[in-house]
C-alpha cells in the first residue's frame, strides 16, 4: 500500500442555535445547552480534525456578526448543533454568507426519550434539537442553498450519528485535499461514447481545481527537460516523506502557517508529537523584493535545541517561535519550494 505523502486534514466549523429569550425564563438552562453542545464538538473532533468553535448563535445580530469571521476562517464544512428550538433568523445569515462550504445540521438530543413522569418545559427545551429542522430547511430551500445533510440521533452511544458525522469529516478532509489541485486531462475519447466525455468547467465548478489539457507532444517536451539534478531533490525529498511520514506526518499537529490562497506565499508545518522533529514545506508563486522575511514557527518546544536543513543553524523553539526560519531567498525565485526538517539537537 502506498502511503500518503501528507497527513489529511481540514478546517470544520461548529457553532450551537437557540432561542435568546429563553435564558431569563428558565435559569441554568443555557448553561446546561451549553455543556450538550460541548459533547457534540467532541463527536467532531474526535475524527483527527481541526475545529473551529464559534459558540452560541442566539440573536439574529449574532449570527451577522460571526457569517463574516466563518467566512474568513477558511473552512471545509460548517456543523449547525441545534441544541434547542431557534429561529430560521440566527441561521439564514451565516447560511447565506457561507457560499459552497458545505452545511449540516446536528439534532443530536440528550435523552433517548423523555421522563414523562416527570416532564417540563425546562426538560422539553433541552431535547428541543429536531424542532426547528423543518423551518431551518425549508428557508434553505428557499435561500436557494439546501442544507447538505441533517444527523438525527442522541449525544450518547448512538453508532449511527456517529458514524454519519466521521463520514462529513472524511468529506471535509477529501475537500480540503482537492483545494487548488491540478488534474491534467489527456488523449480523446471515442466521440459516440458519450459516457467518456469529461467537463473541465462542471469539475472545476465543483471541486475548486484545475484541469489543465495535456497534449502528449507537451508532456514529452517537459519530461526530456528535467534535470539529473531535479531527479535527485525530488528523491532526497521523497527520502525524507518516508523518514518522517508516521511519526510526524500522520501522528503530528498540522499548523498552518500561511494559508494557501491569502497572498504569493504557502507555508505548512507538522511537529511530531514528542516535539522532536518538525518539517516545514514552503511554496512561492512569484519573486519579491530582495528583502529579509521570517516565518514564525509553531508547536515547538520552547527550550528545547533544534537544528534546520535550511541554513544548518541550531536554534531554541523559542528563537523559532519570536523570530522564524529566514526565508528571504525563497522569495526571490518564482514558484519555488523547500522542504526544511527540523530536529532536535
Amino acid at each position: 500500500m502506498i502511503g500518503r505523502k501528507k497527513k489529511r486534514t481540514c478546517r470544520i466549523g461548529i457553532f450551537a442555535v437557540a432561542h435568546a429569550v429563553y435564558w431569563d425564563q428558565f435559569p441554568g438552562l443555557y448553561e446546561s445547552l451549553m455543556h450538550h453542545y460541548g459533547e457534540a464538538c467532541e463527536k467532531v473532533r474526535k475524527n483527527d480534525v481541526e475545529l473551529v468553535d464559534f459558540g452560541m448563535v442566539d440573536s439574529s445580530e449574532k449570527a451577522f456578526a460571526v457569517a463574516p469571521k466563518m467566512l474568513g476562517a477558511d473552512l471545509d464544512l460548517v456543523f449547525c448543533d441545534m441544541v434547542t428550538y431557534a429561529t430560521s433568523s440566527v441561521f439564514a445569515p451565516i447560511l447565506q454568507a457561507l457560499g459552497k462550504i458545505p452545511v449540516v445540521l446536528l439534532a443530536l438530543q440528550p435523552r433517548r426519550a423523555m421522563d414523562y413522569g416527570k416532564a417540563c418545559t425546562f426538560m422539553q427545551l433541552e431535547n428541543d434539537s429536531i424542532c426547528a429542522v423543518p423551518e431551518f430547511t425549508c428557508v434553505a430551500q428557499r435561500f436557494g442553498k439546501p442544507v447538505n445533510d441533517v444527523i438525527l440521533g442522541t449525544l450518547g452511544s448512538d453508532v449511527q450519528a456517529d458514524r454519519q458525522i466521521a463520514e462529513w469529516c472524511d468529506i471535509a478532509k477529501v475537500l480540503r485535499g482537492l483545494r487548488g489541485a491540478r488534474l491534467g486531462l489527456m488523449g480523446r475519447v471515442l466521440e459516440a461514447m458519450y459516457d467518456m466525455h469529461a467537463d473541465p468547467t462542471a469539475i472545476a465548478a465543483t471541486f475548486g481545481i484545475h484541469v489543465p489539457l495535456i497534449e502528449i507532444d507537451d508532456l514529452l517536451q517537459s519530461y526530456s527537460q528535467v534535470t539529473e539534478g531535479e531527479i535527485a531533490d525530488l528523491a532526497r525529498t521523497a527520502e525524507i516523506y518516508r523518514k518522517y511520514h508516521a511519526d510526524v506526518i500522520e501522528d503530528g499537529t498540522l499548523y498552518h502557517l500561511r494559508a494557501p490562497f491569502a497572498g504569493n506565499t504557502m507555508c505548512m508545518q507538522c511537529v511530531s508529537k514528542d516535539k522532536k522533529a518538525s518539517l516545514v514545506l514552503f511554496m512561492n508563486k512569484l519573486k519579491e523584493p530582495d528583502i529579509f522575511r521570517f516565518v514564525k514557527l509553531k508547536g515547538l518546544d520552547a527550550k528545547k535545541m533544534y537544528r534546520n536543513t535550511l541554513d544548518n543553524q541550531v536554534h531554541s523553539g523559542e528563537y523559532y517561535a519570536r523570530i522564524g526560519l529566514n526565508l528571504s531567498r525563497e522569495w526571490l525565485e518564482e514558484f519555488s519550494h523547500r522542504l526544511i526538517v527540523l530536529t532536535e539537537e
